[in-house]
């Protein structure tokens, strides 16, 4: 399975668009405002654009199982000299609760505002994709 994330940067946060196996529009992605290349401000810095492995572990702060987005044997991202741990799509409206992670929704005001989780959905087609030994990717590019 192959999860697009097509991204745009407005000034104070970034709007993406997910797709899966190529598909029509599957939910809006709204994170953290990109920073300058090598900087990252915890919590408020949207991770690099790039490939990643997607895997579900048992988040300890949200005490459920959740999708994983990582690079390294570690779990964690490692890209453009900085790293990134815990980088778990969930569900939010703001850019106050993204955390450092996408959030995923149906709707969007594209105004930095988005709606209607869609993480619960997405994470029973990757689980339904691991479950049948397919390679899960996550690709963010511009």
């Amino acid at each position: 399975m192959i999860i697009t994330q097509l991204r745009s940067y407005p000034p104070n946060y970034t709007e993406s668009r997910l797709f899966i196996n190529g598909g029509k529009r599957f939910c809006w992605v709204l994170e953290d405002k990109k920073q300058p290349f090598g900087i990252k401000v915890p919590g408020q810095t949207c991770i690099p654009e790039g490939a990643y492995n997607v895997s579900i572990t048992r988040s300890t702060r949200w005490q459920k199982d959740m999708l994983l987005l990582h690079n390294q044997d570690d779990l964690s991202i490692v890209r453009d000299g900085v790293r990134f741990t815990g980088v778990r799509p969930h569900g939010g409206n703001d850019v106050d609760d993204t955390a450092g992670c996408p959030l995923c929704a149906y709707h969007s005001n594209h105004q930095g505002k988005v709606w209607g989780r869609a993480s619960d959905d997405l994470f029973k087609l990757v689980k339904r994709a691991l479950d049948k030994g397919e390679e899960v990717l996550w690709v963010i590019s511009s």
